[in-house]
């Protein structure tokens, strides 16, 4: 329940189930297939229509969860949780944005003097009263007035709490019964282009907006159209795309969904965003999208909205708001060759190369795309861009925790960097102590006592150990604690951070590393060309992506296809398989993993060697466990170097035989015979030794 500026709660729980209403599990099961030719041998197969998330509005959500801010209780009489949250994707609407703050607390505090005060950017945003009809959880969201928010850069979401004990007011700083938790579905919204119950606008200068972040927590359901069959071409620039979704989506799980027959009963049905990607001739949606888009077309082909001439090697990008539900989104990736479709994923993929303001790109043959940032890394120094040039300045005893986001790529668990810190705070009473500790991804990393040392701006040296960072968006969390009336504390804005060394091995954990950072790109390498075969794949490149600071070079194809010129990712190939010996000879494997057996759906994710190039196996007992390996990873809660996990999200470390590749059969059977034959002369002698021996006369 919203009551403007001031305050509006209403039970965690029914807020809970609305917002788990809108997050929806798909599981497909469907028999794994060789390639296209299979699929295609089946018939087309209608796609089931997507489930409605209701109106999609052109709003951005970002969570603390997504920004690595956990659940957190905290205890004592002041407490503030501060989080720099990412920049608008676009223009921000005059009105319309907001924060859900998602809350609850002791039922032994005193609701005339305990309160949660809400700041964006030092401004205030109003005050919640903490009462007994809050204490099991309560939800209250704040309009934040469009002067308030900063465009181009990061905004400062500040929570204060002023917990006082009813009937005590004489109560220790410190004490326990004065308790609040603050969740991490709290949320900033920034309402951009239009007003609230509209739409989003088809335009490219925001994308990836709105087809993800307009999801607040739930993740980024999206459907991702191919032809039908899908050739290499297709495949190879949709899961390129996901890849780059999951690395642009700012924390937030992605999850799309494959459509490849059916796809116009799909998208006329509605409720989901859409990829659509593929050569124009074998897309049946592309018609219809690119004339939504303002394109015609004539005798001498596809003219764009302003004139120009489409030639047959030009790739196509078009954001357009679907003609059939008239308010999802859809960003069309097509082309009259494989070339064009491959240079049109190329721009998306590119920032830089989308027009601003415009709502299509053509991409021609022989043009020049400025190249993607290639993302930080080891051993590199690190600014944080999100503090903005200005120091950061806290003020007033108790605790004040500041929390930013920053990319890193996999590094030396047994390694350490160094945060460079210069700090200054005004004078601490005497018997009384201040500090300063700092976390990474909510682990403590080191503390600096705040002290006469440096009361004025000193640098403060902090080692940050390479186990505490992980690949992708990590969190860097400044944990003050400051005591007396009036006190004071600041952090200088060029605060750095030099990276640990490049890793030493290979671990799950490290993942998207090494396959994503082979010199020759990545190979796809997929078991079947089924749509619940592809929403599988994707979703495990989606939640690789996630973790990657760039998007890979990436070429797709099917086991006839696999050979070992870069990183190679194979997905949905049961080890069992005649398929996956093929796929494992090819790549330079002894022979492929073993299949992990049994009835339930299981997924399987190893790391194997092949020569000079990584490889990264995940399958399973079904497509559907390629989600569930996906979801996995997207949670980064794999390590070592092999794990399954099954339908329950339960995950099981593989030992080292399971998780590598099994021996040619010749060999194994040449051991087989030499063993028997070993078992065979051991019998032999000891028969000889111990048979009843005739006694002679």
């Amino acid at each position: 329940m919203v009551c403007g500026d001031r305050r509006a709660c209403a039970p965690v729980a029914a807020w809970a189930a609305r917002a788990a209403a809108a997050v929806v599990v798909v599981a497909c099961a469907a028999p794994a297939m060789a390639g296209p030719a299979a699929a295609a041998a089946r018939g087309p197969r209608p796609a089931p229509p997507p489930v409605s998330l209701g109106a999609l509005e052109s709003a951005q959500d970002t969570t603390l969860d997504a920004m690595g801010v956990p659940t957190q209780t905290l205890y004592g009489l002041t407490n503030e949780v501060a989080v720099f949250m990412p920049a608008p994707a676009g223009p921000l609407a005059p009105a319309g944005s907001a924060v859900r703050l998602v809350f609850a607390h002791s039922p032994l505090l005193d609701p005339a003097t305990s309160a949660a005060t809400v700041l964006v950017n030092g401004e205030e945003l109003g005050a919640v009263p903490l009462e007994a009809s809050s204490s099991d959880g309560a939800v209250a969201q704040l309009k934040v007035p469009a002067s308030a928010l900063l465009d181009d850069r990061a905004n400062l979401l500040e929570v204060r709490f002023d917990a006082r004990l009813a009937g005590r007011p004489g109560a220790r700083a410190d004490d326990p019964s004065a308790y609040v938790r603050l969740e991490s579905q709290t949320l900033l919204r920034y309402q951009l282009f239009v007003p609230p119950g509209t739409p989003a606008p088809a335009r490219l200068d925001a994308y990836p907006f709105p087809l993800i972040g307009a999801h607040g927590p739930a993740p980024a359901r999206l459907g991702l159209v191919l032809p039908q069959p899908a050739n290499a071409a297709d495949l190879a620039a949709g899961l390129r795309l996901v890849a780059d979704l999951g690395r642009r989506a700012g924390g937030q799980q992605v999850a799309p969904e494959a459509v490849t027959g059916g796809q116009l009963d799909w998208l006329h049905a509605g409720g989901l965003p859409a990829l659509v990607v593929g050569g124009l001739r074998r897309l049946p949606a592309a018609e219809p999208l690119l004339r939504a888009a303002g394109f015609s077309h004539g005798a001498g082909g596809w003219t764009t909205p302003d004139g120009q001439d489409v030639h047959p090697e030009d790739g196509i990008v078009a954001a357009v708001t679907s003609p059939w539900d008239r308010r999802s989104p859809i960003v069309l990736v097509t082309g009259d060759t494989d070339g064009a479709v491959t240079r049109a994923a190329a721009a998306l993929t590119a920032p830089a190369g989308l027009p601003a303001g415009g709502t299509f790109a053509l991409v021609h043959a022989g043009g020049s795309l400025a190249p993607a940032p290639p993302g930080p890394r080891p051993g590199e120094t690190l600014p944080f861009p999100a503090l903005g040039g200005q120091d950061l300045q806290v003020q007033g005893p108790g605790r004040h925790s500041v929390s930013l986001t920053f990319t890193a790529p996999a590094v030396d668990a047994g390694g350490a960097g160094d945060l460079e810190l210069a700090v200054a705070h005004s004078p601490v009473p005497a018997g009384q102590r201040a500090a300063l500790g700092v976390l990474v991804n909510a682990t403590s990393v080191g503390a600096v006592p705040l002290d006469r040392d440096n009361e004025q701006m000193r640098t403060a040296p902090v080692r940050v150990p390479g186990s505490a960072l992980h690949p992708g968006r990590n969190t860097l969390t400044l944990d003050l604690v400051l005591a007396g009336d009036g006190a004071t504390a600041q952090v200088a804005s060029d605060a750095r951070l030099r990276l640990p060394g490049a890793p030493s091995g290979a671990g799950l954990q490290l993942l998207p590393y090494p396959v994503f950072n082979d010199p020759g790109g990545v190979r796809v390498v997929l078991g079947g060309a089924d749509d619940a075969d592809l929403t599988g794949a994707a979703r495990v490149v989606a939640a690789l992506g996630e973790r990657a600071v760039a998007t890979p070079r990436l070429v797709a194809g099917y086991a006839s296809d696999a050979r070992a010129d870069g990183g190679v990712l194979v997905l949905g190939v049961a080890g069992a398989s005649a398929a996956a010996a093929r796929v494992a000879g090819a790549i330079g494997l002894a022979g492929p993993p073993p299949s992990t057996g049994g009835t339930q759906p299981s997924g399987a994710v190893r790391e194997l060697a092949a020569g000079r190039h990584p490889v990264l196996w995940v399958d399973g007992t079904a497509p559907a466990a390629l989600t569930l390996a996906g979801d996995a990873l997207a949670r980064g809660a794999l390590a070592g170097a092999g794990a399954t996990v099954d339908a329950t999200g339960r995950i099981r470390a593989l030992v080292a035989e399971d998780a590598a590749p099994s021996e040619p059969g010749v060999v194994t059977a040449v051991k087989v015979m030499t063993a028997v034959a070993a078992c065979l002369l051991v019998a032999a002698v000891g028969w000889q030794a111990w048979r009843p021996r005739r006694e002679e006369p």
